[in-house]
C-alpha cells in the first residue's frame, strides 16, 4: 500500500530523469497527508465555493486558502502514485500554482488561484502529453477549487500531537531517496475541531533547538494593523508566512503534517463560519 513517503521517493526517481528542475521544490517543501475526513470536509467546502456567486458571476476563493508552507505538497489515498504541488512563483506574487507530480508522466499544470479572488485560473494549454489531454477543463477547475478548499480547511493552528511518521522501513527508504534522517521525520497532527492550541513537545528555546519549519498560520490582530484581513465569523487576522528557525547544529526536524477532524458536526461548524455567522470555532 502506498504512503506519502514511498510515493515521494518514486516521484523523485521519475523527476530525476525527466524533470530535474523540480527536485529542489520536493527538497524544501513541507508535506501534508490528508485523511478521508479532512478531504470530505474540503469537498463540501469546495461545493460551497462553486455555488457561491458575487455580482460578477465568479466563484469565491476564501482568504484562508493560503500556502501553509512554500511550497506545500499534498497527498491523500485517492491520489495513489501522485503528489499535488502548490507553490507561489516569485514572478507572480500572490498567485498559487497547482501541479500534479506523478511517478509515470510529466508534471501536469492545472492552473492556480489567488486567495480572496472570484475565480480559478485554469491552464488550458498543457495538453501535449497523452495523459494530460484526457483531463478536461472542468476537471482542472474542480481540482483547483478542491486544492483551495483543502488549504482553507487545514489552515487551523491547533497542533495536538507529534509522533514519529511512518514505519521504520519507510523512514529508511525516505532517507535513501531524499536525504532525510530516518529518526527525525515526525508526523504533526492537529484536530481542526479543537479551539485550544496544544503545542506538544518543546524543542527548546531560542537557538538551542533543531532547525525546523513553522507552517504559515493566521494570527489575531487589531483592525487596520498591517495587512489585517477580516475573516468571516472570526474577526481580524493577519497571515504569518511559514518560516525556518533553530540551528542545524542541534539537528534537523522534518515534519509530515496530518490534520484531522475529530468531532461530528465539524464540517457544519466550519461552513457556518465560512458563511459569515458568529458561530464560535
Amino acid at each position: 500500500m502506498s504512503d506519502i513517503m514511498s510515493v515521494t521517493a518514486r516521484v523523485r526517481d521519475y523527476l530525476q530523469v525527466h524533470n530535474p528542475d523540480l527536485l529542489s521544490l520536493l527538497a524544501i517543501g513541507q508535506y501534508f497527508e490528508l485523511s478521508e475526513e479532512v478531504m470530505n470536509a474540503a469537498s463540501e467546502l469546495g461545493r460551497d465555493m462553486t455555488t457561491r456567486r458575487d455580482e460578477r458571476g465568479g466563484g469565491f476563493v476564501p482568504e484562508d486558502a493560503r500556502l501553509p508552507a512554500r511550497p506545500t505538497i499534498l497527498w491523500f489515498r485517492e491520489l495513489m502514485d501522485n503528489l499535488v504541488l502548490c507553490y507561489e512563483p516569485r514572478s507572480e506574487a500572490g498567485k498559487i500554482h497547482v501541479l500534479v507530480l506523478s511517478t509515470y508522466m510529466p508534471p501536469l499544470v492545472f492552473g492556480g488561484y489567488i486567495p480572496g479572488s472570484v475565480e480559478a485560473l485554469i491552464n488550458r494549454s498543457d495538453k501535449t502529453h497523452e495523459e494530460h489531454a484526457k483531463i478536461t477543463e472542468t476537471d482542472r477547475a474542480q481540482t483547483i477549487v478542491l486544492v483551495a478548499a483543502v488549504l482553507a480547511t487545514i489552515n487551523a493552528p491547533r497542533i495536538t500531537k507529534r509522533v514519529v511518521a511512518g514505519t521504520r522501513q519507510s523512514r529508511r527508504a525516505a532517507a535513501r531517496k531524499i536525504g532525510a534522517n530516518p529518526e527525525q521525520w515526525h508526523r504533526v497532527e492537529w484536530d481542526l475541531t479543537k479551539p485550544k492550541v496544544e503545542r506538544g513537545e518543546r524543542l527548546g528555546k531560542g537557538w538551542h533547538m533543531p532547525l525546523h519549519y513553522t507552517r504559515g498560520h493566521w494570527r489575531r490582530c487589531e483592525e487596520g494593523r498591517g495587512k489585517a484581513v477580516l475573516l468571516p465569523g472570526k474577526g481580524w487576522h493577519t497571515w504569518v508566512d511559514g518560516y525556518w528557525s533553530g540551528h542545524p547544529s542541534y539537528g534537523i526536524k522534518r515534519a509530515l503534517y496530518a490534520p484531522r477532524i475529530g468531532e461530528k458536526g465539524a464540517v457544519r461548524d466550519r461552513h457556518a463560519a465560512f458563511e459569515g455567522s458568529e458561530a464560535a470555532e
